[in-house]
């Protein structure tokens, strides 16, 4: 009787340890942009441009032949070493050979079938080029300060970009002269990405994407209220030769598109972003990973809890999503083409302010192909314009598992993805 008494409890107190794990798991805190919370509109906010002396916005990640040898020999010991593992009992053996088979033969392919330096020192200068005619650093605090200011917000440009280098602000100067807070834009950076290294593991394709660290610097005592890194990934996908062609045309195109959304999407982050809370949509103690919705939830077409995507039976979909309440609303809506179904590849279709929370679209989808879409809510309140992130769903571990591992299975960071459908 005492054993089993002992018994009990333990299974009592192992209950409750879950319970209050999956409601600690449950229960996060929004938080809003420290910019809104302040009530930044109206006051003077500074804008200034950091970047170390000689350094260039173009990274080139993954470039050259020890680069491409590295790929070859990962992909190479992955696709190998997993055939090892239809030899049944044999895969003891099996395995660690074809890792080591794979990872000589994919690093030695990946070797002799790199791009050349002179490939890359080419492209490099041409997308150098492009850069500087461009004036990426000058359009995009130009476009930030338009973008702030129509929405309310009176950002000022403290130092002209094409001056260059880091230099010391005197916040209590600032302060005097009527300057609340400073916008500080640092580590501006513009690479060409490699794609899917698994697929494509020697000369990949690259994406476009954007970076820049922004600071939200108090003038009365310095104090730092926000520091965040902004990503732009929306970019095509393109080889290294037609990023290169007609005098780098294609990655002229990108870099001004980035420079536009970049602005756009760091205003949004920092002044009147409203995010939603975090919702399951796939909960069972059985479930190894659950499924959480970030922002709107579709509605149609709904996502699909095994395969994690949606299906539409006509090339002009009606695509339905969450309604949102609120005063003055109206909808944002993009759609992707995607080409190994996660990440996308090109942006299709764009809509803005559209009125109600369903949209019919206007041009046909390409047949049995795979597309991604998000959609995000725009509404007033106390004259202000608010709007709810970029709608995703993020996979994490089931939270049981969370708390029986102490924590160890909530150590890597949720992958964001957005809703995904294919079409008939």
């Amino acid at each position: 009787m005492l054993l089993l008494n002992q018994v009990k409890r333990t299974v009592a107190v192992c209950v409750a340890v879950l319970l209050i794990g999956l409601q600690g798991c449950a229960s996060k805190p929004v938080k809003l942009p420290i910019l809104a919370l302040s009530g930044a509109s109206g006051e003077r906010i500074g804008v200034v441009i950091q970047k170390e002396p000689g350094k260039n916005a173009l990274k080139t990640p993954g470039r050259g032949a020890a680069a491409s040898m590295g790929r070859g020999a990962s992909a190479g010991a992955l696709l190998v070493g997993g055939v090892g593992l239809y030899c049944g009992w044999g895969a003891i053996i099996c395995v660690p050979v074809g890792i080591a088979l794979g990872t000589v033969g994919g690093a030695v392919y990946g070797g002799v079938a790199s791009e050349s330096a002179s490939t890359w020192d080419k492209a490099e200068s041409i997308f150098r080029a492009n850069l500087m005619e461009l004036n990426f650093d000058h359009i995009l605090v130009e476009r930030l300060i338009a973008f702030a200011q129509e929405n309310g917000y009176a950002l000022h440009l403290l130092k002209d970009p094409a001056s260059g280098d880091i230099i010391p602000i005197d916040y209590g100067v600032l302060s005097r002269e009527g300057v609340s807070l400073v916008l500080e834009l640092s580590e501006i950076a513009v690479e060409l990405q490699p794609a899917d290294l698994l697929v494509e593991p020697v000369n990949p394709t690259r994406r476009l994407v954007t970076s820049v660290r922004s600071r939200v610097i108090r003038t009365s005592d310095g104090a730092v209220l926000d520091d965040r890194i902004t990503i732009d990934n929306e970019g095509d996908f393109h080889s290294l030769n037609d990023w290169m062609l007609s005098d780098g045309l294609k990655f002229r195109k990108q870099v001004s598109l980035a420079a536009q959304r970049m602005p756009e999407t760091i205003v949004t982050e920092l002044f009147f972003l409203h995010p939603l809370p975090e919702r399951p949509f796939n909960y069972g103690i059985t479930s190894l990973v659950f499924l959480d919705y970030l922002g709107l939830e579709p509605v149609y077409p709904t996502m699909d809890t095994i395969r994690l995507e949606g299906f539409v039976d006509s090339l002009q979909p009606t695509l339905r999503w969450q309604s949102f309440q609120g005063s003055n609303v109206n909808y944002d809506l993009k759609i992707w083409r995607s080409q190994d179904g996660n990440n996308p590849t090109e942006l299709i279709y764009s809509r803005e302010r559209l009125i109600e929370p369903y949209h019919t679209l206007e041009t046909p989808l390409q047949p049995a192909t795979c597309y991604l879409w998000t959609v995000r809510a725009r509404y007033k309140t106390a004259g202000q314009t608010r709007v709810t992130e970029w709608a995703t769903f993020t996979r994490k571990p089931n939270p049981y598992i969370g708390v029986m591992t102490l924590g160890l299975a909530d150590i890597r960071t949720p992958d964001l993805k957005y809703y995904r459908f294919l079409t008939p």
